[in-house]
């Protein structure tokens, strides 16, 4: 395998990686904000239920986006 080809694939990988942190850090601040929720915690930014959606949100379009590159 070239160099250049080590280096492509190495950047193939960073990619995924980014993508999959990005998905699993929202996971997690979906997990976070459902915790706070039960333990009624008030958020001062608005409503439970909306920052959940934005959430989603942007998990499905990191979906979507990895579905389009594969």
């Amino acid at each position: 395998m070239t160099d250049w080809n080590k280096k492509e694939n190495q950047d193939w990988l960073n990619s995924i990686r980014s993508k999959m942190d990005l998905k699993e850090k929202g996971y997690h601040l979906l997990a976070q904000l459902e915790q706070l929720e039960s333990d009624g915690v008030r958020l001062p930014f608005g409503s439970y239920e909306l920052a959940k959606k934005h959430l989603n949100e942007l998990i499905s379009l990191i979906t979507q986006k990895e579905e389009e590159n594969d």
